[in-house]
Formats: C-alpha cells, sequence, structure tokens
C-alpha cells in the first residue's frame, strides 16, 4: 500500500480563544476514516508554570506530567480529545478518546460508537490548561 493522499479540511488557531482549554477542531470524526494533524516545528507556545516555550511537542523537562490531562505526553505538548465538550475539565479516558497529537499525528478511530467531536489543547495540569501563552497554527487533513 501506497502513501495516502491529503486533502486539507481545516486550518485552525490552538487555543481559539484565550482562556479555552478545549478547541473544537471538526465537528465529527468518521469512523475507519484516516486524519493528520500537523503544526510547523518552528512554532511554539508556553505552558503556565514554564518559563520557555515549547513546540507541540511540549517540554519533557517539566514535571508534573504525573497529574497532566494524558499522562503519556509531555507538558505543552498538543493534544487531541474525541467525544465529550468543550466544558470536559479532566475528561474521563472510559467516555473520550485521548491522544497525543504533538507536531505530527495520523489517527482513525476503529469502533464507530467512539467515533464524535474533536477537540485540541494543551497538555498540561487541568487548572494549568486554559493558561498558555501564544497560539498554534494546526492543519487538519483527510485521506482520499
Amino acid at each position: 500500500m501506497g502513501q495516502p493522499t491529503w486533502r486539507e479540511i481545516r486550518k485552525l488557531k490552538v487555543p481559539d480563544e484565550v482562556s479555552n482549554a478545549w478547541t473544537p477542531a471538526l465537528d465529527f470524526v468518521t469512523a475507519g476514516k484516516l486524519y493528520r494533524i500537523s503544526v510547523a516545528s518552528t512554532q511554539k507556545w508556553k505552558p503556565e508554570a514554564s518559563e520557555n516555550e515549547c513546540n507541540a511537542d511540549g517540554d519533557i523537562t517539566l514535571t508534573r506530567s504525573s497529574e497532566a490531562i494524558l499522562n503519556s505526553s509531555a507538558i505543552g505538548a498538543l493534544i487531541g480529545k474525541i467525544g465529550g465538550s468543550t466544558a470536559d475539565f479532566k475528561p474521563d479516558a472510559n467516555k473520550v478518546i485521548l491522544f497525543g497529537v504533538g507536531r505530527h499525528c495520523v489517527f482513525s478511530v476503529a469502533d464507530p460508537a467512539k467515533a464524535g467531536p474533536l477537540y485540541l489543547g494543551m497538555n498540561d495540569t487541568p487548572n494549568s490548561q486554559s493558561k498558555v501563552t501564544k497560539l498554534l497554527d494546526v492543519v487538519i487533513e483527510e485521506s482520499l
């Protein structure tokens, strides 16, 4: 099988507004469809408690990752959530899909029952997630 052909379906800024933890990215992610999310490596944003900016892969030197929304990604990493809403404070991993996005992510949802809206945000503690400085320009594509 060769490389997929990609079609851009959305460009957005994350976060979409100051003080928003989750930015709506797609109204619905279709089960079985392949998606790609990308952010230029030169773009930076800053977690609340960090003195330094980081790219969408996050800052592995920050040590509070055990309290982070997604423990498997660094603080400051771009993360995704399928399901739930913009009001989720600490999303329940049993009800939504949480995943690391970083600078480059290709994903698909296998189970139609887990398909739903896609939200993007910064990985941090629930109290700090919405206190990000600067924005990332994010591109979302789907395979044809």
